[in-house]
């Protein structure tokens, strides 16, 4: 997948390629309230890291090698007033919200802004009301804790304005070998009467059921697709278009038309839309993450959710060094190149940076240091600080 900011670089290249917006007219921008969880064009989150990548590849087996699904290394504070959440959303805040996603669907929640865009920062916007009232609207019913119903509700949003990400990124593609605008003529393939592109939202909201596959806690794809059908048209027409070969097929339809209808020119040797599309499951460190703060609506502490870039420094216990010494010098030389690419980059691939174990005292969360071998490290919320609490095989750490 190519950074966003080479292909803006190629962009400069094409006259009248940019969308031009101030951020004083505009939700966008470095506003007051917005605190960006995850930004691509920080040092140390430029994702110049495929080598880095490559250091593991000859410690990875072949299941390992398959491209699997990033998940995002959100971290959800330990305590979630979920009676506030339902009594504020039960009132006057969530009518609100539930007439406006009646009538805008998922994108009345989260908004995307272009990378096309000169005059804010681009990337994906989530209010923390959103989150709330997915929560308590949404996937309420579902039987699991507090922290798993709110990980959901943010993994529903992001992943739909990822798919927008997705369809900027394969246009993009189609301007930099066209040499000519197209994505910021796109506003007219609107479909007229609603004011959006109907295609676009069904494969949005499909993208969105599809991420949820394949996790494990009863009901929430069941609480989704309800969510789903509640929405206006296009976006409530996302389960016909969920199995693979028709998502697929639709995706790739789509994108070629809007070259088709963008451009006057007739698609040669078939284009295949699909494949210019960032591959799926969409790696989502491309594409910058901001909060909106508007707890002042709705009372949540605007700390209870936050992404850790970076972990520039662990404290070993002395448990763990002894564990650490009975492992023989090649895996304590992999734990130190460990401890270096996690102070550059948490989502690098091959660490597999995951949430854990949940613990009064804080998280708890995973990482490889070789094929056969992970280390447990403990963020601790009030001292903000990194302990590293053992380090084993697989078995021995609890991961099968």
């Amino acid at each position: 997948m190519k950074k966003i900011v080479d292909i803006r670089y190629a962009l400069n290249e094409i006259h009248d390629v940019w969308v031009i917006t101030s951020p004083d007219n505009s939700a966008v921008g470095e506003a007051h309230g917005i605190k960006t969880l995850w930004d691509i064009d920080v040092p140390n989150s430029e994702l110049s890291t495929s080598k880095l990548n490559d250091i593991y590849e000859n410690e990875l087996d072949s299941s390992d090698r398959q491209r699997k699904e990033l998940d995002e290394v959100f971290e959800y504070a330990a305590e979630i007033d979920s009676e506030l959440i339902n009594n504020v959303m039960g009132g006057n805040a969530g009518r609100d919200i539930k007439k406006s996603v009646l009538q805008n669907g998922v994108d009345a929640l989260a908004y995307y802004v272009p990378f096309h865009v000169r005059g804010g920062q681009w990337g994906i916007y989530i209010p923390l009301s959103s989150i709330a009232f997915m929560i308590s609207q949404v996937f309420h019913k579902v039987d699991a804790p507090p922290i798993d119903i709110m990980r959901m509700s943010v993994r529903a949003l992001h992943q739909h304005e990822l798919f927008h990400f997705a369809v900027e990124y394969a246009l993009a593609q189609c301007e930099v070998i066209h040499r000519r605008p197209i994505y910021k003529n796109l506003n007219s393939l609107n479909n007229p009467g609603v004011g959006y592109r109907l295609v676009e939202e069904q494969l949005a909201n499909a993208s969105m059921i599809r991420s949820f596959w394949g996790r494990r806690v009863r009901g929430k794809t069941q609480a989704l697709r309800g969510f789903v059908r509640s929405q206006p048209a296009g976006y409530k027409d996302a389960e016909a278009i969920t199995a693979r070969v028709r998502f697929e097929e639709t995706a790739s339809d789509y994108i070629s038309q809007c070259f088709e209808r963008l451009t006057d020119s007739y698609v040669i040797g078939g284009l295949d839309g699909f494949n210019l599309l960032p591959p799926q499951p969409i790696d989502w460190r491309y594409c910058p993450v901001h909060l909106i703060n508007d707890n002042n609506r709705i009372g949540i502490d605007p700390t209870l959710i936050d992404l850790f870039v970076s972990v520039s420094k662990v404290n070993e216990t002395a448990n763990f060094r002894k564990q650490l010494s009975k492992l023989g010098a090649r895996v304590r030389s992999a734990w130190n190149k460990t401890k270096t690419l996690m102070a550059q980059d948490t989502t690098l691939k091959g660490l597999d940076f995951k949430q854990w174990e949940r613990k009064p005292e804080g998280p708890v969360y995973s990482v490889r240091v070789t094929k056969g071998f992970r280390a447990h490290i403990q963020y601790h919320r009030d001292a903000r600080e990194w302990t590293c609490l053992g380090i084993g095989s697989h078995e021995n750490m609890g991961h099968g």
